[in-house]
């Protein structure tokens, strides 16, 4: 049995303000969490870093940075993304749902993501999540700091039990290159116009970004849409 705090990695898109780095890097030990990553912050400012997650500076060195969602991606089995509104074709869960999930999961790196704090995630932020995730609050004042976000999900989720990890599962980025496989496969044979290949596109990432591969099943898959491609017809819908 391993300790949740393992699995989960929280991670600071696009953020503006250095100190809510640290901030939210501070929250996250006072939960018994210590995996934060930072992904293109628009400033990083150390000084101030190390300034808003006062007596925490040796924990610091705990602190990771990625030059892309993808290179973060790459290593999570699963995503989660919050957004304080319902976005399209992404299931909307809540804080104690999203407690539910990670407690059946077999996942051993799960991702949150938070986004800038003027504007939030993104769509193209969103695309390796598997669902958005909101934090209930009185509607007329719903508006959350960044960091207050982070540490009310981080207490929440200190609250999840101790996981045994099954089989490796496929990664976001694992499941990206599986479904550009299989995308480029189903746009030449099975959609006739480019414009209804685009609106299933996002649907079937979705699908994919959902689904709890393992490694072995990635592989197998790989295979049969090799082998398929190979067979079929050369722009031909079938």
């Amino acid at each position: 049995m391993k300790h949740p705090s393992e699995r989960f990695n929280f991670a600071l898109v696009r953020t503006f303000d250095s100190g809510n780095i640290g901030s939210a890097f501070r929250a996250l030990l006072n939960m018994g969490f210590h995996h934060l990553w930072v992904i293109e912050p628009i400033h990083f400012n150390t000084d101030l870093i190390e300034k808003m997650a006062a007596g925490t500076k040796k924990e610091l060195k705990h602190l990771k940075t990625a030059g892309s969602l993808h290179d973060f991606a790459k290593q999570m089995e699963m995503i989660y993304a919050f957004s304080a509104r319902p976005r399209k074709d992404y299931p909307h869960i809540s804080l104690n749902e999203l407690l539910s999930e990670v407690n059946q999961s077999t996942a051993r790196h799960i991702g949150f993501l938070f986004g800038n704090e003027t504007n939030g995630l993104n769509n193209d932020e969103l695309y390796f999540a598997s669902k958005t995730v909101f934090i209930p609050t009185e509607h007329k004042h719903s508006s959350l700091n960044l960091a207050q976000a982070v540490l009310l999900a981080a207490y929440t989720l200190s609250g999840s039990e101790a996981f045994t990890s099954g089989p490796p599962l496929a990664t976001s980025g694992d499941k990206e290159l599986l479904f550009s496989s299989l995308y480029q496969l189903i746009a030449s044979h099975l959609f006739q116009k480019a414009i209804t290949a685009k609106k299933n596109k996002i649907l079937l990432h979705n699908a994919f970004q959902k689904w709890p591969l393992s490694k072995k099943e990635l592989t197998y898959l790989h295979h049969v849409f090799q082998a398929l491609r190979k067979k079929a017809p050369v722009d031909k819908p079938f």
